[in-house]
């Protein structure tokens, strides 16, 4: 199979990307299974909402965040999913240009906090159409894919 970070950002269809953090799992055992798996799952609840017809407010109270907040209860280093940070030959997208230079750690943090804050958004005010749930949703699964293909580099 080709390179797994080429591959996930030359395809946009999830079945595909999750296809590929199958390759990425291989071998990986204890706490980074543990968050890629968490990952894995997560982009297949964001599929069923984007490629699907399931409404977001189905969608959003599912996403996931226990286990990085067990890492982070156990000081987990994240720099074990990745060393360094997000370069140039990851970026293909206006939208990943801002995570450039940014650390493993940064980037997965900024994911679940990202979902924390749109699971908080649905319970307090899940009319306001001025939140765009389905863009903060979106933009989310482009934060996983670039995360996946900054760790399979």
């Amino acid at each position: 199979m080709s390179d797994p970070a080429t591959a996930i950002g030359a395809i946009s269809p999830t079945v595909e990307v999750i296809r590929l953090l199958a390759d990425l799992l291989k071998g990986q055992r204890g706490t980074k299974r543990k968050l890629l798996l968490e990952l894995q799952r997560n982009l297949e609840l964001i599929s069923l909402h984007t490629e699907g017809e399931t409404p977001i407010e189905k969608v959003i109270p599912k996403l996931q965040t226990r286990e990085f907040e067990q890492a982070l209860n156990q000081n987990y280093n994240f720099a074990n999913l990745q060393k360094g940070k997000i370069g140039e030959k990851v970026i293909e997208t206006p939208f990943e240009r801002q995570y450039l230079g940014w650390t493993t750690e940064a980037l997965i943090s900024n994911i679940f906090l990202k979902i924390k804050t749109l699971q908080d958004i649905l319970e307090i005010d899940p009319q306001n159409q001025e939140y765009r749930k389905s863009v903060r949703l979106i933009n989310i699964r482009k934060m996983i894919i670039l995360l996946l293909k900054h760790i399979g580099t």
